[in-house]
């Protein structure tokens, strides 16, 4: 006995006729008949009387009518249920710039208003973010990388700009942006995030508008995580590039220097992405409604 069968039989009777059950279910007549006659044969008893002109229950299948009616409505609002804790669920990819910086001015509030939204948070580099918004491993991507993939959507939360870092020791204090030279620069050793990270893909960018080509740099480390890569420059590593976001806290704690990189476009953007053509679930239309005020301000 199957759920389909049972569905078949619970039209045909509320409509009357075989024709018109299958037209609202929209199977073949045929395919409606065949899952009445399955559950005949396994109940051993004729449910419908069949005529030329309609569909009429015998007393068997008055009774059964009844416990399939029990059956489907039971099945229909454990499937409602169900369906209501998917859509409160919010599935959050972000790379470390969004977590760093945007969502603890976020998710505070937007968890206070919505108390019925479980939140999954995860964090990783630009491209694992992406891949996971592809997969459906994530509602929505919060990334510090552009893409122009016709797989992927990007909504414009804000923007950002990245800056050079050195450590506040000599004789990074004696520099200036007046001083920052590419030949400077060129010399320096250089702290760099892994391969996928947006902020790494934005450095290397930027170092190459500087006139800095990426297989010259002395490299001393490459790391994945955004505070690894501050702590190596505060000990003295090298220097490094960074959203302007992520070291605030330690340029006011006079931990690092921050430098503007010379005669370079610094600005990118962070977006929210998404699966274009899916319909985004009220807990995505609520975030993004918190989000993007606080992005904007």
């Amino acid at each position: 006995m199957e759920f389909k069968q049972l569905r078949s039989f619970v039209t045909v009777v509320q409509s009357g006729s075989f024709t018109r059950a299958a037209e609202k279910l929209y199977l073949s007549q045929p395919t409606v008949s065949t899952h009445v006659q399955a559950l005949e044969a396994e109940l051993g008893s004729a449910l419908v009387r069949r005529t030329t002109r309609s569909a009429e229950l015998t007393a068997k299948g008055q009774e059964f009518y009844e416990f399939a009616l029990r059956v489907l409505t039971q099945q229909d609002e454990l499937l409602s249920r169900w369906e209501d804790d998917r859509q409160s669920v919010l599935k959050l990819g972000a790379s470390s710039v969004p977590t760093d910086w945007l969502l603890p001015q976020v998710l505070p509030a937007f968890l206070r208003d919505y108390p019925q939204i479980r939140l999954v948070l995860r964090q990783g580099n630009s491209r694992e973010i992406l891949d996971g918004v592809r997969d459906g491993s994530y509602d929505l991507g919060l990334v510090g990388v552009e893409t122009q993939e016709e797989s992927l959507l990007c909504l414009e939360l804000c923007s950002d700009r990245m800056v050079l870092i050195a450590p506040a020791l000599p004789p990074y204090t004696g520099w200036t942006a007046e001083t920052l030279t590419p030949a400077l620069l060129q010399e320096q050793r250089f702290i760099l995030r892994e391969e996928g990270s947006g902020s790494g893909l934005h450095a290397l960018a930027f170092l190459e508008q500087a006139g800095l080509k990426p297989e010259k740099l002395l490299v001393a480390a490459r790391v994945r995580e955004q505070d690894a890569q501050k702590k190596l420059v505060i000990a003295g590593l090298g220097i490094s590039l960074i959203s302007r976001y992520a070291v605030e806290a330690e340029a006011a704690q006079k931990q690092l220097l921050v430098f503007p990189l010379p005669g370079c476009d610094t600005v990118r953007r962070l977006c929210a992405a998404y699966l274009p053509g899916s319909e985004l679930k009220p807990a995505v239309h609520a975030f993004l409604s918190a989000v993007r005020p606080i992005a904007l301000a």
